[in-house]
């Protein structure tokens, strides 16, 4: 190993070193920590913990994270994973920086998908902004002074940070009735520090929009590659609250559980162990209610995770459009979570593959070239 090898190999194991502890730290969050308490795993269920890790991971793991888990879903699964496993470990191993640390520019993988042919639709950009250079949809450059008085003349936008950003942090909906000026576009411009994309405003197909018609509710699609083969985890739909353009948890909204030919199986869940079995705004019974085209999301998610290989886990975020088709809102290439799935779905994220990957990580080699 040479010099820079070392200080790569390094530079990973402080990274790694951090995400352990953050996760674990949110371990200790009040909320977090008395909605485990709620709690009390049985001896059988903590021996089939203690021997499926033991057996797997080479080590027994904390119940702290099956015990939140389990109260949130309302099911128990000696499979959960701690979330650091999945962010601190099998990403850091199946992730090539050299490719996820570009492909994080939320400009970078439309056009990926765009020149791919494949029947996945993207939104049409607008306007993009890398490192203050703006260009518009032909990509021409444009001055800032020429993008306000552009925007400002649009019905309708979605503008958001194209690196650095996660949970729907600093994410705008535009549209001319609200009544803003050019100099509130400017703070937002502004506010992105040269680098954002604005794009056209999607809509929900009618089932899924009518769940919760001011948001875009999307779905989180996992994709993971594995010895070869490329896996798509259990699907979750997010589904924002009144009056809100967002749907992330973060962001207050919802999330239930999807199976694959279509149907919500769980009630509503927050991460803090807010259960609702109609949604609180459209006062629509979430759990049955049956959504059309899933099976083309599904999909869609293996076909563009074909793409790059190279980033062997992936949290898509994805739409059915006002048609029915499969959008792709964005690829979250890094820092992604394992708890959505798992507390909606109730159980692991890899579901019979959980006991591979474990091994893989007791094993601690790149799953990359």
């Amino acid at each position: 190993m040479n010099i820079k090898e070392k200080i790569l190999a390094k530079s990973e194991r402080l990274g790694r070193a951090v995400f352990h502890y953050v996760e674990r730290r949110k371990q200790k969050d009040k909320r977090r920590v008395n909605i485990a308490k709620s709690v009390k795993l049985s001896s059988a269920q903590k021996r089939a913990i203690d021997n499926f890790y033991k057996e797997n991971l080479g080590k027994k793991v904390k119940y702290n994270w099956h015990k939140l888990y389990t109260a949130i879903s309302g099911k128990f699964d000696y499979k959960y994973l701690p979330e650091y496993l999945y962010t601190a470990d099998f990403t850091i191993l199946s992730n090539n920086p050299r490719y996820y640390k570009a492909l994080q520019d939320k400009t970078i993988l439309p056009l990926i998908v765009k020149g791919s042919e494949l029947n996945v639709r993207v939104p049409k950009i607008l306007f993009s902004s890398s490192n203050k250079l703006i260009l518009n949809e032909n990509k021409e450059t444009i001055t800032k002074d020429e993008l306000l008085k552009k925007l400002i003349n649009l019905d309708s936008f979605f503008i958001k940070p194209s690196i650095d950003s996660n949970s729907g942090k600093d994410c705008f909906l535009y549209k001319k009735e609200f009544g803003y000026c050019e100099e509130d576009l400017k703070r937002i411009v502004d506010s992105y520090n040269g680098n954002f994309l604005v794009q056209e405003v999607v809509e929900n197909q009618s089932d899924i929009k009518k769940l919760n018609p001011s948001s875009l509710n999307t779905f989180r699609v996992t994709t993971y590659l594995l010895d070869g083969f490329i896996y798509v985890a259990p699907l979750v739909l997010r589904i924002g609250r009144e009056n809100k353009a967002c749907d992330n948890a973060h962001a207050g909204g919802l999330f239930v559980a999807v199976s694959n030919d279509g149907e919500i199986i769980s009630d509503g869940k927050t991460e803090f162990n807010e259960n609702y079995e109609f949604h609180p705004d459209s006062k629509i019974k979430l759990k049955g209610y049956k959504i059309n085209n899933v099976e083309k999301v599904i999909k869609a998610a293996k076909e563009v995770a074909s793409l790059i290989p190279q980033v062997g886990v992936i949290d898509w975020d994805f739409v059915l459009d006002e048609n029915g088709n499969p959008t792709l809102i964005e690829g979250n290439m890094f820092n992604g979570g394992c708890w959505l799935i798992q507390m909606s779905h109730g159980k692991s994220l890899f579901e019979e593959n959980t006991g591979r990957v474990l091994q893989l990580i007791r094993k601690n080699t790149h799953l990359y070239e």
